[in-house]
């Protein structure tokens, strides 16, 4: 046993492979493409260290009915943590052209438009004030001015046909809910242990691993339990948690090799990943 053992297995076991189309895609998982000196570095930045780390799990490892290697669990959750924290992610700003090409897509699609809401704020006023257009005369004679040659000139200028579209690149730390990435971790952990230990439901001394390693990893409170494993699983499958798989860290494309960047797709388009809550008491 070492201390890459978790993650060998999890690279050997456990790859999800993302298909852009026909010929091409690419493993998002694939985590022994992160840079372990680089996750040491970032996580000494964040007050991340082995030292307490291994400190607070060793009663809860000895706890355990399942044999755990404590180097290859703080490797691999600060690997996973890596990946998950400091992926690269792209987003769309809906610019003035973005959102026009919407519209008028929706509308050939046969959108029906009920009414057309205008909300505004009357000088020298702090509240504002809505106007609702429910006439089929009205409404029809703005959609018939959302396809005017004065409207398409004004919207389809030079300068806006250069910024289109507009995009935004952040880390996921500075995006992501604290809780969607404690989220996507502790899903990760749970993958490799039912899978290694061939177990549809994860005991409490597995969950209890879990959150600490949340826990010293700052995406849970230092009390984190069972109850609090049990919870986070419930609301991401209830949807009161966003779990945010609209985006993934690209480690190889087919015909291509390993690019150092995210992959990212529209998140209109994406569809939801599935994911396993077998271990998620409700």
């Amino acid at each position: 046993m070492n201390e890459n053992e978790y993650i060998d297995y999890y690279c050997e076991h456990l790859l999800v492979f993302v298909h852009i189309d026909e010929k091409t895609g690419f493993y998002d998982n694939n985590i022994k493409t992160e840079n372990y000196e680089h996750a040491l570095h970032n996580a000494k930045l964040c007050g991340i260290n082995k030292e307490a780390f291994v400190n607070s799990l060793k009663r809860r490892v000895n706890n355990s009915k399942r044999p755990i290697n404590i180097d290859a669990l703080w490797k691999f959750s600060i690997t996973i943590w890596m990946w998950k924290l400091f992926s690269r992610i792209v987003m769309p700003e809906m610019g003035a052209v973005d959102q026009y090409f919407k519209l008028i897509n929706r509308l050939n699609e046969g959108l029906d438009v009920k009414e057309i809401v205008f909300t505004g704020r009357e000088p020298q006023k702090t509240k504002d004030i809505n106007i609702t257009l429910n006439e089929d005369i009205l409404i029809g004679e703005f959609l018939k001015f959302l396809y005017s040659e004065e409207l398409i000139k004004n919207v389809l200028t030079e300068e806006n046909l250069k910024s289109y579209p507009k995009t935004h690149c952040y880390l996921a730390i500075d995006l992501l809910p604290k809780r969607t990435l404690a989220f996507q971790i502790a899903r990760e952990l749970t993958h490799l242990f039912e899978d290694m230990f061939q177990t549809e439901s994860l005991d409490e001394s597995l969950k209890d691993i879990i959150m600490a390693t949340l826990s010293n990893l700052n995406l849970a409170a230092k009390a984190a339990n069972n109850t609090d494993y049990n919870k986070l699983f419930s609301d991401a499958k209830n949807k009161r948690l966003p779990i945010c798989d609209n985006y993934y860290q690209a480690s190889f494309l087919q015909d291509v090799g390993v690019l150092p960047f995210s992959v990212i797709k529209n998140p209109e388009s994406i569809k939801e990943r599935k994911t396993f809550f077998k271990s998620a008491e409700e």
